[in-house]
């Protein structure tokens, strides 16, 4: 059973140096808007939900097969607290509930607060807390660091997504339970702050940069690239960074 977020709190005071005379012993919050404040809100409700049973006890509960995690074992890795970093731990992401949990010497598993102040280094690669805007929808949730190119940084976001199954009708036919698909989007940020997400099309992208000012669309056409390419796609995203910094 994971333990709630105030254990996770103790478990990490030392390690991270909080204010003692923090009542709570959470991290210092983000500058409080109403945008971020109404998702607070939100995740507090979920995690005071949550305490009720473990997501795994729930998936298996509802008869969902495949994992909720980005990988099933813990992996070491850095916790890093306004880019200081706080201390070596066993790390695994859960995906699907958007949680990076931490490995206790007594075999229980912990949650790391999710605020953007925090980001962490597992596998050898470095991810970050953010709130973004989603098609209009307020969302929030890690994304992990693919490319840092100066204005413009490439942001994977991994997801987690229930497909329905589907019962046998005739003895011809196969049950199929529900389960667990992966999927996941890129995503632009740009100086550290605006979000947008992309869809690996040329097209897609030059609308993407044409809001920004940026006239991506003839460098492709000219240069004869297919950002579904990765090679032709971080080319796309260095020409793109570079005009951004001309319009500083």
């Amino acid at each position: 059973m994971r333990n709630t977020l105030l254990c996770t709190v103790f478990l990490l005071v030392g390690a991270f140096c909080l204010n003692a005379q923090n009542p709570t012993g959470r991290f210092t919050p983000q500058a409080a808007t109403a945008f971020t404040e109404d998702l607070r809100t939100i995740e507090q409700i979920k995690r005071v939900v949550g305490q009720a049973g473990s997501g795994i006890d729930r998936f298996n509960e509802l008869g969902v097969t495949g994992t909720a995690y980005l990988y099933e074992d813990f992996k070491p890795g850095n916790i890093f607290f306004n880019d200081k970093d706080k201390g070596r731990f066993m790390l695994r992401y859960n995906i699907y509930a958007e949680e990076f949990e931490t490995l206790e010497d007594d075999g229980s598993n912990s949650i790391v607060l999710k605020t953007s102040e925090v980001s962490l280094v597992m596998d050898g690669m470095k991810y970050i807390f953010k709130y973004y805007l989603n098609d209009d929808r307020k969302e929030f949730g890690y994304f992990q660091i693919v490319e840092e190119l100066g204005r413009i940084t490439l942001l994977r976001k991994y997801r987690k997504v229930v497909q329905e199954g589907k019962k046998a009708i005739t003895s011809f036919d196969v049950t199929r339970p529900n389960r667990l698909v992966d999927l996941d989007n890129y995503f632009i940020m740009i100086d550290n702050n605006e979000i947008y997400l992309t869809k690996l099309t040329n097209s897609k992208l030059a609308a993407v940069f044409k809001e920004l000012g940026v006239k991506l669309k003839p460098y492709l056409k000219d240069n004869k690239l297919n950002v579904k390419n990765q090679e032709d796609f971080l080319k796309a995203l260095k020409y793109a960074n570079d005009q951004l910094g001309e319009k500083q």
